[in-house]
């Protein structure tokens, strides 16, 4: 009787802690970095935006349905384009490379339920 009693108890605690295993959380919210520089003193604006892809620099500036890159009047202009996409300004950080500030602007969007 002991022979099958502890092959059973054995299988039983496996299954039991089979079952307790919870599910991962589902994502709410997804985070991007935007980053902004100026050509010609201003007039043009470009924007380069980072999902976490493991990409260039070189290779993340926004672009439109045709290929090409996106183009802003100011920074604002660029702002208010990724406010219109549904992401939400949460923070700006100043970083400083060779005598030359970069703003970069952390925004967030809701995750559309699936």
């Amino acid at each position: 009787m002991k022979k099958l009693l502890m092959p059973l108890l054995f299988i039983l605690c496996l299954t039991s802690i089979s079952f307790a295993q919870e599910q991962p959380a589902k994502r709410t919210e997804e985070y991007c970095d935007a980053f902004m520089w100026e050509k010609t003193f201003g007039k043009q604006v470009y924007l380069s935006v980072d999902f976490g892809q493991s990409k260039k620099k070189t290779d993340e500036k926004l672009l439109d349905a045709a290929g090409n890159p996106l183009v802003f009047n100011s920074p604002i202009d660029a702002l208010n384009y990724l406010n219109r996409q549904g992401w939400e300004l949460v923070n700006v950080y100043v970083l400083r490379e060779d005598r030359t500030d970069y703003r970069h602007y952390l925004m967030k969007r809701k995750v559309s339920a699936q």
